[in-house]
């Protein structure tokens, strides 16, 4: 294990301290002096903005069908905008928990990427991954007029960001600790994935449900 650890799509991240406090401060540190927060959450919209669109294609065709079409451009704007509002709340909290990951490894000498698809395992057979994972489903009535139907759309895009980030937050989390070539294959399963649980459709809320997949 090296002395440098990378999160994907991050600034380059240096440990010199020995405890993981005092590393983990290091880290922030170099990342605010390397690029700042503003450039570091742009890195991680870019990350959302990569893997999230297949995602939004049932729910976005159900703005575009509820909405009269002089408003259809404003709904699908303000329901966006949701969406992205909730995962740039969970990334302050996704990034700093990558952060701590990447530390506590290095002290133990273990890939960051191993302790967090345990954590994604033991999310993915809970009750609770599969409720998340149910509430993606929902298309609620939208208002046809006035400002309801643009509170109607920002509320699913809200209530949309929130059952995604809560079903896919720990892969997510997998994801920001891996690094070099393998970030984009990463990536790239974690979409799949979730695609995947998506086609199944909604399942009882039980253990090991959410490891079936499409079958």
């Amino acid at each position: 294990m090296t002395g440098k650890e990378v999160l994907p799509a991050m600034p380059d991240l240096c440990f010199s301290t020995p405890s993981v406090a005092g590393r983990l401060t290091t880290q922030i540190d170099v990342a605010l002096a390397d690029k700042g927060l503003f450039l570091t959450a742009l890195a991680w919209m870019a990350m959302i903005l990569a893997m999230m669109p297949p995602l939004l294609a049932g729910p976005l065709l159900h703005v575009w069908r509820r909405s009269f079409s002089r408003r259809r451009p404003r709904a699908v704007c303000a329901f966006v905008v949701a969406y992205l509002l909730v995962w740039i709340a969970a990334g302050t909290m996704l990034v700093p928990a990558a952060i701590v990951l990447n530390a506590w490894s290095q002290t133990v000498a273990l890939a960051p990427i191993l302790p967090a698809l345990l954590i994604a395992l033991v999310w993915q057979v809970t009750p609770s991954k599969q409720w998340f994972l149910n509430s993606c489903h929902g298309r609620p009535p939208l208002a046809a007029y006035g400002k309801q139907a643009d509170l109607d759309v920002f509320r699913f895009g809200v209530a949309r960001g929130l059952s995604c980030a809560a079903t896919c937050w720990a892969f997510m989390l997998v994801v920001l600790v891996s690094g070099g070539v393998g970030h984009w294959a990463v990536m790239a399963a974690t979409m799949i994935l979730a695609l995947l649980e998506r086609k199944r459709g909604p399942q009882p809320a039980t253990w090991f449900n959410g490891i079936r997949l499409a079958v």
